[in-house]
C-alpha cells in the first residue's frame, strides 16, 4: 500500500508541472468535498471502506458490470466499496462510465475530450481511440474543457461529480486501466418519451467496444426524497415507503426488465439520477448476465433527517457463461498512441 501512495505521489506531481497539458485534464471537483484530497488520507480511508466490505463472496463468473452510488464516502463509501472490493490489479484493462449530469443533462451522451482525469493519485487516463469510435455515432458528443468559461457555457463535465467519485476507488483497485466516461443525458424523441430505439442505437455502439476484460459501471444513486428535490409523494411512513420504492427498482433493474422500469419511472415519477445510463445497461447485457444486490443504504438514516433521504445501492452483474478474470495480465502503458484493439466479446 505504501508503495502505491507513493506511485499516486509521483504521478500527481508529474502532471501538475505538466502545465501545457492542463486544459486536457479534467481537474478533480469534489475532492476534499466528497472524498480526503490528500492521497495518504484518501488511502486511508479507502483501507477503512473496503476492510467493512470484506464480506464480499467470490465471484464465480465473470463480472461483467457494476453498479455504484456517487456520493460523498461517509454517506455511501461502504456501499461503493462492496461493488469493488473483489477487483485485481491488472483484472480489466478497460471501464466503461456511464453515469447522470446532474448540473446539465446533455443531448444524448456526452464525452470529455481530455487526456485523463486526475485524482490525488494521479491521473486516469482515456481510451482515445476507443472514444474516436464511440464519436462516428451523432448519439454521442466531444465536449471540451473551459474552465475559463469565456462563452458562459454551462458547465458539465467540468463540474460534475458522479465519475470522478469512484475512480480513486478503481485506482486503488486495478491500479491502471483506460477510462471511457460517459455522461448519459437526454435519451427521449420528440414526444419526450424515453425512445426504446435510441436506447438499442447507444447500448449496441457501446457494445461494440466490449470485450471480455471490459468492466461496465453505472454511476446512479436512487429515491431523492425532499422538499429540495421535488419529490413528496407521500408525508407518512416515510422511511417505508422510500424502501418500497427502491426495492420495486432493484427488482426490475436486476432482473434486466427494461420495459417495466420505464413503467415504474412514468408511474412513480421517482427523480432516479442515473435512470437513463440503467436504461443503457439493461440494453446493453446479455441475457446471460445475472444481477445481484450487494448492499442498500439511504441517508435520513444516517444523519437523522426525516424530511429529505437520498437512496444508495450496489450491484454486480455476472455473465454466466465465462468463469471470472482471475489471472491479471500487464495493462498496457498509459499512451494514447497504444490503445489495443477492441477483441469482439463472445
Amino acid at each position: 500500500m505504501k508503495h502505491f501512495a507513493l506511485c499516486c505521489l509521483i504521478a500527481a506531481l508529474l502532471v501538475a508541472v505538466n502545465a501545457q497539458g492542463v486544459e486536457r485534464m479534467r481537474q478533480p471537483v469534489a475532492a476534499g468535498v466528497f472524498y480526503p484530497e490528500e492521497p495518504d488520507a484518501l488511502l486511508a480511508k479507502l483501507n477503512e471502506l473496503y476492510a467493512q466490505a470484506e464480506d464480499v463472496p467470490p465471484a464465480t463468473h465473470r463480472l461483467a458490470a457494476c453498479v455504484v452510488p456517487h456520493a460523498g464516502y461517509d454517506y455511501s463509501g461502504k456501499i461503493l466499496a462492496k461493488a469493488f472490493e473483489s477487483l485485481k490489479p491488472g483484472q480489466y484493462d478497460r471501464v466503461i462510465v456511464l453515469a447522470p449530469g446532474h448540473m446539465t443533462e446533455p443531448e444524448g451522451c456526452s464525452i470529455v475530450a481530455a487526456d485523463a482525469y486526475i485524482t490525488p493519485f494521479g491521473p486516469v487516463y482515456l481510451d482515445q481511440k476507443t472514444i474516436r469510435t464511440l464519436c462516428y455515432s451523432s448519439n454521442f458528443t466531444s465536449r471540451n474543457l473551459q474552465y475559463n468559461n469565456q462563452n458562459n457555457r454551462v458547465p458539465l463535465h467540468e463540474v460534475e461529480h458522479s465519475i470522478e467519485v469512484i475512480l480513486p476507488m478503481l485506482q486503488e483497485r486495478l491500479q491502471r486501466f483506460w477510462l471511457i466516461p460517459i455522461i448519459v443525458g437526454n435519451i427521449s424523441g420528440a414526444d419526450k418519451k424515453v425512445d426504446a430505439g435510441r436506447i438499442r442505437v447507444i447500448a449496441d455502439r457501446i457494445r461494440k467496444i466490449m470485450t471480455p476484460r471490459t468492466l461496465l459501471v453505472v454511476s446512479t444513486d436512487y429515491t431523492h426524497y425532499g422538499n429540495s428535490f421535488s419529490y413528496t409523494p407521500f408525508r407518512d411512513n416515510i422511511a417505508e415507503n422510500i424502501s418500497t420504492l427502491d426495492t420495486q427498482a432493484f427488482t426490475l433493474i436486476l432482473s434486466k426488465d427494461l420495459e417495466g422500469f420505464k413503467k415504474y419511472l412514468r408511474t412513480t415519477k421517482n427523480p432516479i439520477c442515473g435512470a437513463s445510463a440503467l436504461q443503457v445497461m439493461m440494453e446493453l447485457l446479455p441475457e446471460s448476465t445475472v444481477g445481484s444486490l450487494l448492499d442498500y443504504n439511504r441517508s435520513m438514516t444516517q444523519d437523522n433527517d426525516g424530511t429529505r433521504s437520498i437512496s444508495y445501492a450496489s450491484m454486480h452483474f455476472y455473465d454466466m457463461r465465462h468463469p471470472p478474470n482471475d489471472i491479471p495480465v500487464p495493462v498496457p502503458e498509459a499512451q494514447n498512441t497504444a490503445t489495443p484493439e477492441p477483441e469482439p466479446v463472445e
